[in-house]
């Protein structure tokens, strides 16, 4: 129920709001899913997964601030 209604959240933020503004955002479900995964299975991301995490978000931060 909870993604549900954070996809329709989503949905409406897109709809309503800038989607390059709005989609660096959605980057957060990467620090979600790290959570989830360590705190119910213990597991930790590799040094891989970790970079190519740092440069998604980094990329998200320098479109939002190149767009303002």
């Amino acid at each position: 129920m909870l993604n549900a209604g954070a996809h329709f959240l989503m949905i409406e933020a897109l709809r309503l709001g800038a989607a390059g503004l709005v989609s660096p955002f959605r980057y957060t479900a990467i620090l979600w899913a790290t959570v989830a995964g360590f705190l119910v299975w213990q597991e930790v991301p590799d040094v891989m997964t970790m970079m190519g995490a740092v440069m998604l978000v980094v990329s998200g931060v320098l479109i939002v601030r190149r767009g303002s």
